[in-house]
């Protein structure tokens, strides 16, 4: 219930710095794998550098805040509004399972 009136509080349209902290945040949530899997899916520049211990590193969240500062507001957006619509709809589906999972409850117990 917390959760659904903070959403309720939320705008439709998030601002510029709202979707980039949004975006950078989920991306270093991710671990390393992901971080190249999503640099190789849009295509971003995998610059590698040298690492203190001499060996060549890729700093992939650099490469991810360069990324997301050159998107567009709307291109940005459209994922989260895409997020946003898929998170509805599996809380949708854990609502059915949970009444058909109470509804079995209560008819076993019958």
């Amino acid at each position: 219930m917390l959760l659904e009136a903070i959403r309720k509080k939320l705008p439709d349209v998030f601002a510029r710095p709202d979707l980039e902290m949004i975006a950078l945040d989920y991306f270093r949530r991710l671990g390393h794998d992901n971080h190249r899997r999503l640099s190789k899916l849009h295509e971003w520049e995998e610059k590698k550098s040298k690492a203190s211990w001499g060996a060549e590193t890729v700093d992939y969240e650099k490469i991810a805040v360069t990324a997301v500062q050159a998107m567009k507001a709307a291109d940005v957006n459209r994922r989260s509004r895409k997020r946003r619509k898929r998170a509805r709809q599996m809380k949708g589906c854990r609502r059915m399972a949970s009444n058909s999972n109470g509804t079995r409850a209560q008819s076993a117990d019958t």
